[in-house]
């Protein structure tokens, strides 16, 4: 029950939302590809090493790579197994409402491992810059799960679980990495 009314505002919403939104087709495909945003991940990390030194920087690296492989395991190969929601661009008859900018994939859309991953990695790189660039990690992670529903390969509810998820994964996993870091050079410069 609770599906089928999931269901019935998450295909209102995208409707609606293909109706009403820009043209955003030339910027779409490319705002949404993790390649696309490398610069900002070399800038970003480039920064920290400045600002805080290498071992802030080396620690930040160590940290976003391990929580992004968890979130992005935990969303694409434990929960969406689990859940086995259908992307719109495999639903034949909501075709006809809405743009498919990118290919559609083989696999299922709840939980987004794109929203996920991204907002998991502005919560890490959050703690290491002012709280104005914060501010535009969130938003930088938002406009990425934006970009999923708008060239049809998610639905709403998948974007919106997915920034829960990665705030959660990151919140966790955040604490335990830096943890494990800081215990283990304790040991090392201990000895």
């Amino acid at each position: 029950m609770i599906y089928n009314y999931i269901d019935f505002w998450d295909i209102k919403a995208i409707m609606f939302f293909h109706k009403v939104m820009p043209d955003l087709s030339a910027i779409a495909p490319f705002w949404r590809h993790k390649l696309f945003w490398i610069p900002l991940y070399v800038f970003l990390f480039a920064w920290i090493y400045r600002r805080h030194g290498l071992g802030t920087a080396l620690q930040t690296l160590i940290i976003s790579l391990a929580v992004v492989g968890i979130s992005d395991f935990v969303s694409a190969q434990v929960l969406k197994p689990v859940f086995q929601r259908l992307r719109p661009c495999h639903v034949d008859w909501l075709l006809q409402h809405i743009h498919v900018l990118v290919p559609c994939g083989a696999g299922y859309s709840f939980p987004s491992a794109h929203a996920t991953n991204h907002m998991a990695l502005a919560y890490v790189l959050s703690h290491y810059v002012p709280r104005w660039a914060s501010f535009l990690l969130y938003l930088w992670a938002i406009s990425i799960g934006i970009m999923q529903v708008y060239v049809g390969v998610h639905f709403f509810s998948d974007i919106i679980v997915g920034f829960i998820l990665g705030l959660l994964i990151a919140f966790v996993m955040f604490r335990i990495v830096r943890y494990l870091i800081n215990l283990y050079l304790n040991i090392h410069y201990e000895h």
